[in-house]
């Protein structure tokens, strides 16, 4: 971290005692482990140091990278903005989280027009400025949505996020990093590694207190849920590699009794780099990943990668600057329809941190519109990451760091006045014909009867028959069911309820 000190020459603190443990304090402060650092530095503080702009300063930085309370640095920063450069910047940062845009635009500029050599370069400055106005212009703009933290049931004063939500909306996944989690260590900025959790919406619509989701996915490191197949019985998982520099995304299957271990995704999808997150189509063919890989146009790029016929992944292509900006673009979600997806980008035209977009495929030329910010209150100037939404649209679950969270960060719900998408969720069943009727693996394909044109491909779940169909309401489909040693049932169906049975006449033995 470079500072650059106007006006007069700072002298570390000058006491002997209080020498040393800076010098100690500034080895934890070069490696990053702010919350070592951040010990010792306030011990130099409380002992009658308040006023040194270095020790502020680094104060300040620490608390900045920490990222428990960010805002809690401001103090820090204007005692030390009148002597150190870099301060100016990290106070513009602050003034925008506390909605003073104003002040913000003022100490960006104070950055920008010192001489001396800085960290940031004038395009990030002017970047910062035009986030500011960007900002300001939409909180006077807000549209039509309600955002509700969903409680201190699911929500701690620890950090919560990445909210995977079954199509029926009866299961809930998210990542935690709480007290109790497994193996209960620190990482060097003082908080939990990763567990996932599992709640279940009870009869009146209320989440039960979650539960580690199990022992085979949760280990004394850093594991996070970030896709859910519709059926809620496939999960891909987030893991750090064995030296903590880096992730990889992993596979598990509920077996009907518990979740397998996980298994490593294929090398089309993990690299030497970190890929983050994940999005499943509702056929489970195509999967939308982030990754900071060398090719990446900026930080993290949100790829594609397709199955092809031998079951393997295709090579990943990057979905390209229309979509990547130079900035983090993650956490991206495949809508039920196969053409919206959502995603989260630092660049674009976000209002600060990571702001939630969506964009859609032009089925017939392959490309993608241009990204749209969801704007306020559903972004803030905080991070706004993991959107996901129900197959309507008439609801979104994310997580997000605004203020008056529970804690770091929080899951809301977002309530939309209307449906987006025409689409209703169906619970199907397959069974065998018979009075010993049992599950059956099935592929299930809808058809569009008034298009002609495939709605989607389903498979069902081995162990239960069950998987979950997306239909419009009172729109006619041909359904194709077939399955290995049974006899295809095809039909027209008008879905006007919920549920949807079908029973597979087997074929006679040899």
């Amino acid at each position: 971290m470079m500072t650059v000190f106007l006006g007069l020459f700072l002298e570390a603190p000058a006491k002997d005692g209080n020498l040393r443990k800076f010098k100690k304090a500034d080895k934890y402060y070069e490696v990053a482990d702010y919350a070592q650092a951040l010990r010792l530095y306030r011990e130099i503080y409380s002992a009658g140091d308040s006023l040194d702009a270095d020790l502020n300063f680094k104060i300040g930085i620490c608390i900045w990278g920490m990222k428990q309370n960010e805002r809690s640095a401001r103090p820090y920063f204007e005692r030390s903005a009148p002597y150190v450069t870099e301060a100016h910047y990290y106070l513009g940062c602050i003034y925008h989280l506390e909605l003073r845009f104003d002040d913000a635009v003022k100490e960006y500029l104070a950055y920008k027009n010192d001489p001396f050599d800085k960290e940031f370069s004038n395009k990030e400055i002017d970047r910062m400025i035009a986030m500011s106005v960007i900002a300001q212009e939409r909180i006077t703009k807000p549209v039509n949505a309600e955002v509700v933290n969903v409680g201190p049931v699911i929500n701690t004063k620890w950090p919560e996020y990445v909210p995977l939500v079954s199509a029926d909306e009866s299961i809930l996944m998210f990542t935690s990093r709480r007290e109790g989690s497994t193996g209960g260590q620190l990482d060097p900025y003082g908080r939990y590694y990763e567990d996932v959790y599992i709640s279940y919406k009870d009869s009146s619509g209320q989440w039960s207190a979650p539960k580690s989701l199990s022992d085979n996915i949760n280990t004394a490191t850093h594991d996070a849920c970030v896709a859910l197949a519709p059926g809620g019985e496939e999960l891909i998982i987030y893991r750090t590699d064995a030296k903590q520099t880096g992730g990889d995304l992993y596979v598990t299957r509920f077996d009907g009794k518990t979740w397998t271990l996980p298994v490593m995704l294929s090398t089309e999808i993990n690299t030497d780099g970190w890929e983050a997150s994940a999005t499943l189509t509702a056929d489970g063919n195509t999967m939308y990943f982030s990754s900071n890989r060398k090719e990446s146009f900026g930080q993290k790029d949100i790829y594609c990668v397709k199955k092809l016929p031998t079951g393997q992944w295709s090579k990943a292509q990057n979905l390209g600057e229309h979509i990547n900006s130079a900035y983090d673009e993650d956490a991206p979600f495949i809508h039920p329809d196969g053409k919206t997806l959502y995603f989260s980008s630092r660049g674009l035209t976000s209002m600060g941190g990571f702001d939630v977009f969506k964009c859609s495929l032009d089925e017939e030329t392959g490309k993608w519109s241009a990204p749209e910010n969801l704007g306020f209150p559903i972004n803030t100037v905080d991070d706004d990451i993991f959107y996901t939404t129900t197959a309507n649209g008439q609801y979104g679950y994310y997580s997000s760091g605004r203020e008056g969270g529970t804690g770091e960060t929080d899951i809301y719900q977002v309530r939309f006045p209307e449906r987006a998408f025409n689409l209703d969720v169906i619970n199907t069943l397959v069974l065998s014909e018979g009075d010993s009727a049992v599950p059956v693996l099935a592929r299930i394909t809808l058809f569009d009867m008034e298009t002609l044109k495939m709605q989607g491909m389903y498979r069902t779940n081995k162990l239960t028959g069950k998987c979950i169909l997306l239909a419009a309401p009172l729109r006619k489909y041909k359904v194709v069911v077939e399955a290995e040693g049974y006899f295809p049932w095809t039909q027209e169906v008008e879905f006007d309820k919920g549920i949807f049975t079908v029973n597979l006449p087997k074929k006679n033995k040899p």
